[in-house]
C-alpha cells in the first residue's frame, strides 16, 4: 500500500475537527445523543467539497421525511407491536427500492429516510408519547453533524469535484483514443483492447455519477449543469462510433491495407497524433473531408464493397475526430469554470439528451423483499422474546440491508464488515472502561479520541479500506454513546455491541438466501433486458428514441463492465451489448425511414423487422438464415423505391443490421444499386 498523502492527512484531520466541533456544539445545545452528529460527520464527509455537500443535502431530506414517518406511525400503531414492525419494515424496504431504481446520489435520500424511520421508531415504542421530541432531536443532531462537516470541508482545504472530473475525464479521453488507435491499426482481438474496451465502459458510469456532486461544487456550480449535459451526449456517442470503426476496420483488415494510399496515410497519421495525446490538427480535418469528397466522386454503380466501406469508415472517422474535440472543449471548461467554450461545438445529434439508465425492476424488489423479511423478522423475533436489546438490531439490520442492497454481492461485503464491527465493539470497551473513566475536560476527551478517529479518517481514504472506515467510525461513535457526563455499564455495552454483531450477521444470512448474488446472473439479466428492448426498438417510433435507447444500452453496457472488470475473460458480454446497441440504432433508423416508402417496400421492411423481433425475443444465439434472407430482401425493396432521404435512411438501418449480424455473409448478389444508394444517403447526411 502507498503511503498516505498530505491530502489524505488534511482530509483525516479536518474530518476529526468537524466531528469535535459538532460534539462540542451538542454538549452546549444540551442534545440527547451528541454521538448521532460525531458519526454523521463521518458518514458525509467525503473527500470532494462538492460530494460532502450533495451528500450532506440528500441525508437532511432523507433524515426530515424518516423522521416525519416515524411521527405518523408510532402513536397510531404503538398498541399493535407487530403491525407497527411491519408497517416500519415495509416503510425500509419501499424506501430501498425507489433508492435502488435511483442509481444516483440522489438515491442516498432514500435509503435515509428508510433506516432513519427505524432509528427513530424501534426505540421509541415504550414512550410513544415522547416519540415528536426524539424525532426533533434526531433531526437536530443530523443537522449539526451535517452544518459541521459541510463547513470544514468548504472553508479548510476544499477539494473540488470539478478539477478531479476533468482529471478522470482526461484519462478517460486517453483510453478512448488508445483504443480508436488499436480499432485503426486493425488489432482486432487484442486482450489489452478487451480490457480498455471494458474500463472505458465502467469508467462512463462512474463519470455520470460524478457529475451529480458538481451541481454542489461553488467552483462551477453557474456552468456545470450545460456542459455536463452536452459531455454526456458526447461520451455516449463515443463508444458506439469506435466500436463501428472497428467494425469497418474488421472487415478491411482481410484485404490489407486501405485502398487508397491518402486514406492510409491519414489514418497513420491521426493514430499518431492520438497515441501522443495532442489536438487533431485544421490540416488533418481538411484532409478527411478532401477524401470523404473524393470516394463521393470516385464511387459508382460499379464500386465493390471495400471500397463503400472505405468511405464509411472515414465518416465514421470525421465523427470520432467532431466528437473527441468537443470532449476536450468541454473538459476543460469544467476544469475551469469558463462561462464560453473557446469555439464552438462540431459534433450535433438531432435527438437530443435523454437522461435514460437502465432499473432492474425485479432485482430492486428482491433486495426490499429481502429488507422486510430481515427487518420484520428481527422485530417478531424481538416482540417474541422480549429481547432488551432487539430495539438495536432491529435497527442494524435495517442500516445494513439499506446501505449494502446495492453492492453485487453483499453477503460476501457484509462478513468483512462483520469483522471490522467486531474491532470496532472492542475499540468501544477499550474507550469506555481504560480511557474515559479518567478524561475530566472537553479538550483531554478530544484529545484521547483523536488518534482513533484520525486513524479512521484516514482509512476513508482509499477505496480498500473505506468499508472499514466505515464500520469503524459509525459503531464506535455510537457505542461509545458519549454525553456530557461519563455513565457506563460493561453489561448493557456488550449486549448492544452483541445485538450489533446479531443484526449484521441476520442481515448476511437474509442476504445469501433472499438473492441470487452471482456476476453471471445479474448479466444474464442484463442482457435478456438489452434483448427486449431491441424487440421493442423494431416497433418503437418518436423523435426521441435513438438517444434514450443509446443512453439506456451504454448504461448497461458499464454495468455490465462493472461485473466483469474482475474477469476480462467474460469479455463477450460487453462487447455483445455494444453490437446491440448498433443494431439497435439502425432499427431505429429504419422505423423513422419506413413512413416514406411505398406499400411494396414497407411490406419487406416489415417482414424484416417481425423476423427480428423474433430473434431478440428468442434464446437463439446465432441469428437464423432466414433473417438473413429478409434483411437482403428488404434491401432490394428498398433499393428499387423512388431516390429520397426515407430510402437513404432505410438503407442505412437495413445495411447496419445485416454488417452487425452477419459480418461474415456473403455479398447480397445483384446489389450494385443499392450500394450507391448506401453512398449517397452517406453524404446526403452529411450535409443535411
Amino acid at each position: 500500500m502507498t503511503p498516505y498523502t498530505v491530502r489524505d492527512w488534511l482530509f483525516a484531520l479536518k474530518t476529526f475537527a468537524a466531528a469535535a466541533a459538532a460534539l462540542y456544539l451538542c454538549f452546549w445545545l444540551q442534545l440527547q445523543r451528541p454521538y448521532w452528529a460525531v458519526a454523521t460527520v463521518y458518514i458525509c464527509s467525503q473527500q470532494l467539497s462538492g460530494a460532502t455537500r450533495s451528500k450532506a443535502f440528500y441525508r437532511a431530506c432523507g433524515t426530515v421525511l424518516g423522521a416525519a414517518m416515524s411521527v405518523a406511525l408510532v402513536p397510531n400503531l404503538v398498541n399493535a407491536p407487530e403491525l407497527l414492525s411491519l408497517a416500519i419494515a415495509l416503510w425500509i424496504a419501499c424506501c430501498l427500492y425507489f433508492s435502488l431504481l435511483d442509481r444516483t446520489p440522489r438515491g442516498y435520500m432514500f435509503i435515509l429516510a428508510g433506516y432513519t424511520a427505524a432509528l427513530i421508531g424501534f426505540p421509541s415504542v415504550d414512550a410513544p408519547g415522547m416519540i415528536f421530541d426524539v424525532a426533533v432531536a434526531r433531526v437536530e443532531e443530523i443537522l449539526v453533524g451535517i452544518a459541521c462537516a459541510t463547513v470544514f470541508s468548504t472553508v479548510f482545504f476544499p477539494r473540488q469535484v470539478g478539477p478531479l472530473a476533468a482529471g478522470r475525464l482526461k484519462a478517460w479521453f486517453t483510453d478512448a483514443d488508445l483504443w480508436a488507435c488499436d480499432a485503426l491499426e486493425a488489432r482486432i482481438g487484442d486482450d489489452v483492447l478487451s480490457a480498455r474496451r471494458l474500463r472505458l465502459a465502467a469508467d462512463a458510469t462512474q463519470l455520470d455519477a460524478l457529475s451529480i456532486h458538481l451541481a454542489f461544487d461553488a467552483s462551477i456550480q453557474s456552468y456545470a449543469a450545460r456542459a455536463i449535459r452536452l459531455l454526456r451526449l458526447r461520451l455516449l456517442m463515443l463508444l458506439p462510433v469506435i466500436s463501428s470503426i472497428e467494425e469497418r476496420m474488421r472487415t478491411i483488415a482481410g484485404g490489407g491495407r486501405l485502398a487508397l494510399a491518402e486514406t492510409q496515410a491519414l489514418v497513420d497519421s491521426i493514430c499518431a497524433t492520438l497515441r501522443d495525446d495532442a489536438d487533431i490538427s485544421a490540416e488533418q480535418e481538411a484532409q478527411t473531408d478532401d477524401l470523404i469528397a473524393a470516394y463521393e466522386r470516385r464511387l459508382d454503380a460499379g464500386s465493390c464493397a471495400r471500397e463503400i466501406v472505405e468511405a464509411g469508415l472515414l465518416l465514421r472517422l470525421r465523427d470520432f475526430v467532431n466528437i473527441r474535440r468537443d470532449c476536450r472543449l468541454l473538459c476543460g471548461q469544467i476544469e475551469t469554470g469558463a462561462r464560453q467554450l473557446k469555439r464552438p461545438l462540431a459534433f450535433q445529434s438531432p435527438a437530443g439528451v435523454v437522461d435514460a439508465r437502465h432499473r432492474d425492476r425485479f432485482g430492486a424488489a428482491v433486495s426490499a423483499l429481502t429488507a422486510f423479511v430481515c427487518v420484520g423478522g428481527v422485530c417478531l423475533f424481538w416482540i417474541a422474546t422480549a429481547w432488551p436489546d432487539g430495539a438495536t438490531a432491529a435497527m442494524i439490520a435495517a442500516i445494513v440491508c439499506c446501505i449494502f442492497a446495492s453492492q453485487a454481492d453483499p453477503a460476501a461485503v457484509l462478513r468483512a464488515f462483520a469483522v471490522w464491527s467486531v474491532v470496532a465493539v472492542g475499540v468501544t470497551m477499550l474507550y469506555l472502561f481504560a480511557i474515559l473513566p479518567r478524561i475530566q475536560t472537553f479538550e483531554m476527551l478530544v484529545i484521547a479520541l483523536s488518534p482513533a478517529f484520525i486513524l479512521f479518517g484516514l482509512l476513508a481514504t482509499r477505496p480498500k479500506t473505506a468499508e472499514a472506515s466505515v464500520a469503524l467510525s459509525l459503531w464506535t461513535a455510537t457505542l461509545l454513546a458519549l454525553q456530557d457526563n461519563y455513565s457506563a455499564d460493561f453489561s448493557a455495552v456488550a449486549n448492544s455491541g452483541a445485538a450489533l454483531l446479531a443484526g449484521i450477521w441476520i442481515s448476511t444470512l437474509a442476504f445469501q438466501l433472499m438473492r441470487v448474488t452471482r456476476a453471471d446472473w445479474r448479466l444474464r439479466r442484463l442482457v435478456e433486458a438489452s434483448r427486449a428492448d431491441l424487440a421493442s426498438a423494431a416497433t418503437g417510433r418518436g423523435k426521441r428514441d435513438r438517444a434514450h435507447f443509446a443512453a439506456i444500452m451504454l448504461d448497461r453496457l458499464g454495468l455490465a463492465a462493472s461485473l466483469l472488470a474482475s474477469s476480462g475473460a467474460m469479455d463477450a458480454t460487453a462487447v455483445a451489448l455494444l453490437a446491440e446497441l448498433r443494431v439497435g440504432l439502425n432499427i431505429i433508423e429504419l422505423r423513422y425511414a419506413r413512413h416514406g416508402l411505398p406499400s411494396t417496400a414497407v411490406i419487406k421492411v416489415d417482414a424484416m423487422l417481425i423476423e427480428l423481433g423474433r430473434y431478440f425475443r428468442g434464446r437463439s444465439a446465432p441469428p437464423a438464415p432466414r433473417l438473413l434472407a429478409l434483411i437482403d430482401d428488404a434491401l432490394h425493396a428498398v433499393a428499387s423505391s423512388p431516390p429520397g432521404k426515407h430510402r437513404r435512411a432505410a438503407l442505412l438501418g437495413a445495411g447496419g443490421v445485416r454488417y452487425t449480424l452477419f459480418a461474415t455473409a456473403p455479398e447480397p448478389g445483384a446489389m450494385s444499386v443499392a450500394r450507391v444508394l448506401t453512398l449517397d444517403m452517406f453524404f446526403a447526411r452529411r450535409v443535411q
